[in-house]
């Protein structure tokens, strides 16, 4: 995707938050967003078919009405404006978007933890709580991967930010220390 259509589909995921904030209806439409993610993931034929330049916008718009007979009003316009303007291909980013700006008014940090061994519940509530002080916010939200390749220790994904305390990247530094 080109860095303008990226602007763009953005642009549409801000609009989508101002007008669910102007509504009172951020949650309701957060839980549309992710249901309709879980649509789009759960039916691998869907996004191709939206993306398909050659298919028109009345048959996409069958399909995502026939999906999103559920969702808010303010969602199905949204869906009909992204689809007329030809931006259904961007869904995905404009969905992001939309999921970002909801989490960072609700104080919801993601944050993807590795470990080689499942964490504990004593381990995740410790975590949560660490991450919580050091992120100011009021929920964190886990995804948990293992991976031994780390060999020991944690490495913490948060937004833009790494915290890297896994015994592979120990090692290598202490590697690079004796090579001096």
């Amino acid at each position: 995707m080109s860095n303008n259509k990226y602007q763009v589909a953005k642009r549409y995921g801000k609009a989508l938050f101002q007008l669910a904030e102007e509504e009172q209806e951020l949650d309701a439409v957060f839980h549309d967003v992710s249901h309709l993610r879980q649509q789009l993931v759960a039916i691998p034929e869907l996004i191709p078919f939206l993306k398909q330049t050659s298919i028109e916008w009345p048959a996409k718009k069958v399909v995502l009405d026939e999906l999103s007979t559920e969702y808010t009003e303010t969602v199905k316009k949204t869906l009909a404006v992204i689809g007329e303007n030809r931006r259904l291909a961007e869904l995905i980013v404009i969905l992001d978007e939309y999921e970002t700006r909801y989490n960072e008014a609700k104080g919801i940090i993601k944050a993807q933890v590795t470990t080689v061994v499942p964490l504990t519940s004593a381990q995740k509530e410790q975590l949560i709580q660490k991450l919580k002080t050091q992120f100011h916010c009021n929920i964190v939200r886990l995804e948990e991967t293992i991976d031994a390749g780390i060999l020991g220790g944690v490495v913490i994904r948060v937004r833009h930010q790494v915290l890297d305390g896994s015994l592979k990247t120990q090692l290598s530094k202490l590697k690079k220390e004796l090579s001096r």
